[in-house]
């Protein structure tokens, strides 16, 4: 008899988009909120102006796509056309009219094409690179160089990177210092060899060394620690392990 102790507050089984927290936008804060958390069953935020990269890690039909996707729709509502552009590779065309055309400078879904744009983009970005003429208040302010933010967006990055060589290639030495040359890379990626890649793969190498958040989604613990000493473990579809410094 007597009252009961509060039930305990569960993720829902299905979380549409539109039950994300709607944000009113001031016009300065960058952040967006991707993703629900399990313990407050808070927000939770993406800040890719002090975490320029994300790299997301799962089995088929976990939710990958799906993820990448709801980062797209928060990138498209935090920055306007004239701030960041996406470039999107994509060889299974699971994001295609993810982004308006508008903010997006290039869609490629084949090896060519998204060597060929890598490759431009790359070439953009690292123009940026600070000289030795630059004084160190705007090395502080990041005033050295004016224009738009680039986010490099990937499906199916396994695709991608394979031992004929690797698309991201020509950001390989950018990634660590992305933050001061406007440079993001959000990359999804199957469980299949991903253990392997996390420390072979050049570029995710770069991305954990530099302690950039990830996602660990559905798959199995053969496969090892990937971010920090999480190891994959199976899990419902959209579910995962937010890994973070």
């Amino acid at each position: 008899p007597g009252p009961h102790a509060a039930p305990v507050r569960l993720l829902p089984d299905n979380l549409p988009f539109h039950e994300l927290p709607t944000v009113v936008w001031d016009g300065q804060d960058r952040r967006f909120p991707w993703a629900i958390d399990e313990l407050e069953l808070s927000p939770v935020w993406m800040s890719p102006m002090t975490e320029p990269h994300f790299v997301i890690y799962g089995a088929p039909e976990c939710g990958k796509s799906t993820v990448l996707r709801t980062m797209l729709a928060g990138i498209v509502s935090r920055f306007n056309p004239s701030e960041a552009r996406i470039a999107l590779l994509d060889y299974r065309r699971s994001l295609l009219g993810a982004v308006p055309d508008e903010h997006l400078i290039g869609y490629a879904a084949s090896q060519t094409a998204a060597t060929d744009l890598m490759k431009n983009c790359a070439d953009a970005v690292r123009s940026r690179l600070p000289g030795p003429d630059v004084t160190q208040q705007q090395l502080r302010d990041r005033s050295w160089w004016k224009g738009m933010d680039l986010f490099i967006v990937v499906d199916d990055y396994e695709l991608v990177a394979t031992s004929m060589g690797n698309a991201l290639q020509p950001f390989y030495d950018l990634v660590s210092q992305a933050g001061d040359i406007g440079l993001h890379i959000i990359v999804a990626r199957g469980m299949g060899g991903a253990g392997r890649a996390a420390f072979s793969d050049q570029i995710l190498a770069r991305m954990k060394d530099g302690a950039n958040p990830g996602l660990i989604m559905s798959g199995t613990k053969d496969e090892g620690a990937l971010l920090g000493n999480v190891k994959p473990s199976p899990l419902p579809p959209g579910r995962g392990t937010l890994v973070t410094r």
